[in-house]
Order: structure tokens, then sequence, then C-alpha cells
């Protein structure tokens, strides 16, 4: 199945939802944000986590705790990314900010494996987030209910799965699965993959993992989570 990543570019990098138009009140906080928008990751975390240290963000502080998890999230770094987004979850916390955190959270969860927290994670998100980040939302509670071997619950969830272009070739496809493992279809013998699917390879900004990817090429099923045979 093609997985969201555990990753700050599961979204659209510089996605609007997670990055809110805000006017800038702290410059430090600017200068972080220019070397987040030059895809400088490292540089970015580095001087926010040095900005927070000297308080020279007070009125970013939760945005900034949001982008620090994101990076955190983004280098591979789980467990500080989910200490990040723990921080966001309390009622002090305005409501979209605490949704963002609820689901990069369940993203770390998913990634370690823990798909029961992921799913409590993903049903505390309270109301509808942004198109983007909502379809985001849904694919990955598809994915969780997949490796959770419930199947119906994701067919029902993918088949009215609604959002942007880009994702509806990975909600087909994971409906696919869905609908294979559950024996409602015949797996094919080759599913060759879209040239959009493919172009994603080689983009910085792709909403779909590299792991999620290499899904779609023969794998040998004996993995922890197996997968459908897809384009080589």
């Amino acid at each position: 199945m093609l997985a969201l990543p555990a990753a700050a570019a599961s979204a659209r990098r510089h996605d609007a939802e997670k990055l809110p138009g805000t006017r800038i009140r702290d410059l430090h906080y600017g200068d972080a944000l220019f070397y987040f928008y030059q895809d400088d990751d490292f540089a970015a975390l580095t001087r926010l986590l040095a900005y927070e240290h000297w308080s020279r963000v007070p009125h970013h502080a939760e945005e900034a705790q949001l982008l620090e998890g994101g990076l955190y999230l983004s280098l591979g770094m789980h467990n500080e990314a989910g200490e990040r987004f723990e921080r966001l979850l309390t009622n002090d916390v305005p409501t979209g900010v605490r949704n963002r955190a609820w689901f990069y959270l369940a993203q770390v969860w998913y990634a370690r494996g823990y798909l029961d927290r992921a799913d409590a994670a993903l049903r505390k998100v309270n109301g509808r987030m942004s198109p983007e980040l909502e379809a985001q939302k849904e694919l990955l509670f598809g994915n969780v209910l997949m490796h959770e071997g419930r199947y119906d619950e994701a067919i029902r969830l993918l088949s009215t799965w609604r959002g942007p272009q880009i994702w509806s070739a990975y909600a087909r496809f994971n409906l696919g699965v869905a609908l294979v493992r559950n024996g409602r279809l015949t797996a094919p013998e080759s599913a060759p993959c879209s040239p959009q699917l493919r172009s994603w390879r080689r983009s910085r900004t792709a909403p779909i993992s590299r792991s999620a990817l290499r899904a779609c090429r023969p794998t040998n099923r004996r993995g922890r989570a197996r997968r459908s045979r897809g384009c080589a």
C-alpha cells in the first residue's frame, strides 16, 4: 500500500495549514523561516532552538514548537518531534494548532509502528482541518486501518475520500489494495505506476515517502508490512 510519510514533507513542504500566514512579530522567527524556505532544515532548526532558548520568539512560541516538530520529523528524529507536538496538546493552544499537532503526532506513532496510538491521535482531531490536510489525515487513517486488518473500515473511508487531484492516485491505489486483501478483487500480475507516481521520486515535495514508493515494486511478502505488487 502507499503510505503517508512520517516526515514534515508528508504534507506539501510549505503547506499553508502547517505554516499559517502570519505577521512576523519577532525578527528571529523570521530569520529561522528564511532558512526553512531555503530548504535548509538543519539551519532552521538550530536557529529555532537557539532563539527559543534565548527567549527571542515570544510572539511565535506555539508556531515555533509546531515548526520544530515538523523539522525534527523531516530529519527522522521521531522522539524529539513527538515531544514538541505533545507540548501543543493542551486547551491553552488554539484548536487549529492543536489539530495539526495531533495529526503530526499520529504520523510519528504510525512511523514507529504504534498503530493504536496513531489511531487514537487521529481521532483527537476536533473538526475539519484545511481540505489538503484533511485529505492527508484520511489517507493516513486508511493506512492505519489496513495495517490493522480492518479492511471493511478502510474501504468505507477510502470509497468516500475527497481531496486534491495530486492525492487521488494514492487514494485509488490504497482502495484497490484494501479491496484485494478483503477478497473483493483479484490482484493483477502487474500494475504499472503512472508517470505522476514516478515523478514524485525526484521531488522533495512528495506527499508520499520514499518507502511508500518502494512499495510500488515487487517485494518479499514475508516482511512485517506486506505490500501489493506494483511498478518495477
